[in-house]
Parts: C-alpha cells; sequence; structure tokens
C-alpha cells in the first residue's frame, strides 16, 4: 500500500511539473509575441510623429531632391533644425539598442531617410565641422551607426 502511495504521488508531482512547465511556456510565448507587437506598435506610433512633424517632413523631403539644407549653404533651414533631425535618428538607434525597438521595424520604416542624409555630403560636411569646431568626435555617432549597417543592409538586399 506504502508503494502505491508513493507511485501515486510521484505521477502527481510529474503531472503537477508538466502542467507547470506547459503553462509557463505558454505565458512566456504569449508575452514575446505581446512585447513583438508593442514594439512594432511603437516604431508606427514614431513613423507618424516623423511623418506629421513639418519640419522634419520638409528637410527629408529637400535631402530626397537633393537641395541644400542649410542656410549658410543656401538652404532654408537652420542649424539647430538640422540638428533636431539627425537628433531623432540618434534617438532612434537607441530605441534599438535598448530593445524597445527592433532595427528591422526602424529599417522598413526609416532606411530611406537615414540612408538619404547619411549619404548628403553637406551633411556629411556640417558633421565634420562640428567635430572639428567642438572637439567632440561623436557627434551624431549614433546616426552614422544606423547609416552604415543600413547600407550594408541595402547592399545585401541588392545582391540577392
Amino acid at each position: 500500500m506504502k508503494e502505491n502511495k508513493t507511485s501515486l504521488t510521484q505521477f502527481l508531482l510529474l503531472l503537477i511539473f508538466i502542467v507547470f512547465t506547459i503553462g509557463f511556456t505558454l505565458s512566456y510565448n504569449e508575452l514575446h509575441n505581446f512585447n513583438m507587437i508593442q514594439r512594432s506598435r511603437f516604431v508606427q506610433d514614431i513613423s507618424v510623429y516623423f511623418t506629421n512633424n513639418v519640419k522634419d517632413s520638409a528637410i527629408a523631403s529637400d535631402l530626397y531632391d537633393g537641395k541644400k539644407i542649410l542656410k549658410k549653404n543656401g538652404g532654408r533651414w537652420e542649424e539647430n533644425e538640422l540638428d533636431d533631425y539627425l537628433g531623432f535618428f540618434e534617438l532612434l538607434n537607441n530605441y534599438s539598442e535598448a530593445g524597445s525597438i527592433n532595427e528591422r521595424d526602424v529599417n522598413d520604416f526609416f532606411s530611406d531617410y537615414i540612408l538619404t542624409a547619411y549619404n548628403n555630403k553637406e551633411i556629411k560636411g556640417y558633421i565634420s565641422d562640428l567635430r572639428k569646431n567642438t572637439k567632440y568626435t561623436t557627434y551624431y555617432e549614433r546616426f552614422e551607426n544606423l547609416g552604415r549597417r543600413f547600407e550594408i543592409i541595402e547592399k545585401r538586399s541588392k545582391k540577392k
């Protein structure tokens, strides 16, 4: 009789363990899926903010059209406005590195804007001058990191 109680106890413990393991696995999967959805929604919200921001949209349009950007070079934007534009992409990189958003979504929504700015000679000169004049060599480093990563992704996708 004692052997039956031990077998029953072991069976019940095994059953509890299996139920707990399955429950934990299902909960983890649901939480993971929920987090992925939330991260994608966050990028969507950021994208809406960016496209509804009149200055950012206008700067992006000027860059895409190949126009001069800064007033001192014949464009229509002040340095602080360009700083805000580039700073937005720095923030995106911070969110991506922190895991708040995934890089795939940033690439899907923003890579064209980032690559257009990253490859713009005027912006490259602006960043170079800013670093030289302030002796702060990391200005817009995160923006440039995004640009480099998306350039690699773009080259890979063209090879396919």
